[in-house]
């Protein structure tokens, strides 16, 4: 678990494309191609040994040794979000929602046994899990709760061989959807909390202030939810960026316009105080011409 007290550093720049129009860098392409080509690799490997899931996981901790500002999950999930957006959409319906046995799922006591299981084993078994961490075992807790999309495969997994009856299925999906709803609520809600009071403290830094506020106004409006990635933080990093640019510009063009409108008010005194010059010599002229000569003369 990292420590809320350390801040990564901002991202750098990405580099510039090679070719004119190009979104990626070739840097983006090699490593994208490197990334494919691991995936491939050890999931064909571990698919005669068991499994391909094995090899996904593998292939993904291959490369998260590259701390680079998260450059690789950047890059992952700029070319495949949109893919893995509709694939996790076809792949759950194709497969675990179709064996989802309806009757047995509605059922009064598949709801009931499903709510226990839901918020002790599921739930309270990894809420409790960091009883000595001091202000962050709640934090820490509602993070292992974590997504449910594995578990739901598994359950389906065992289910088609067997493993387990209908009944017993129903159980496990009513147990799994307390998990999957609750916690990412009840997270962000513990997370912004700890944050708050983290920032509240004398010896906080600038980034801690940072990271409150970015808690409560986030960048990325959960765009990343419906595709099944962890926040693309270089992504975000940059969009608060260019947030952050764009209020600098407006500030700019707001206080621009209050110049102009000063400079405006200023032209048009001007005007009147020539008006009013112009007024009071013509009056001393004509006041002048009024007097005897040896007045005038003496003034």
């Amino acid at each position: 678990w990292p420590s809320a007290g350390a801040a990564p550093p901002p991202p750098p720049p990405p580099p510039p494309p090679a070719r004119p129009g190009a979104k990626v860098s070739p840097q983006d392409e090699a490593l994208f191609l490197i990334m494919m080509t691991v995936l491939v690799a050890y999931a064909t490997l571990t698919y005669f040994l068991g499994t391909h899931l094995w090899g996904c996981f593998i292939a993904g901790m291959s490369f998260a040794c590259i701390d680079k500002h998260h450059w690789p999950h950047h890059v992952w999930v700029k070319q495949t979000k949109r893919a893995t957006s509709w694939m996790i959409r076809i792949f759950f319906s194709a497969t675990v929602a179709f064996s989802i046995p309806i009757g047995k799922l509605l059922s009064i006591e598949a709801f009931w046994k499903g709510s226990l299981m839901g918020v002790g084993p599921c739930i309270l078994t990894k809420v409790l899990c960091a009883p000595f961490m001091g202000d962050a075992k709640f934090v820490i807790g509602w993070a292992m709760v974590g997504r449910a999309e594995f578990a739901y495969l598994i359950a389906q997994m065992a289910a088609a061989s067997n493993m387990m009856e209908p009944a017993v299925f129903s159980i496990v999906i009513w147990a799994l959807l307390w998990a999957t709803v609750f916690a990412p609520f009840i997270f962000r809600a513990v997370l912004a909390r700890y944050i708050k009071k983290k920032a509240g403290e004398p010896e906080a830094d600038e980034d801690a202030h940072q990271r409150a506020d970015n808690l409560e106004h986030p960048v990325g409006n959960g765009r990343h939810l419906s595709t099944g990635h962890l926040p693309d933080m270089y992504d975000e990093e940059m969009a608060r960026q260019e947030q952050d640019e764009a209020a600098r510009h407006k500030k700019m063009e707001d206080d621009i316009e209050v110049m102009k409108n000063r400079v405006k008010d200023m032209e048009e005194r001007e005007t009147d105080y020539k008006a009013q010059i112009a007024a009071l010599q013509e009056m001393s002229v004509g006041g002048l011409k009024a007097l005897p000569a040896d007045q005038a003369f003496e003034m």
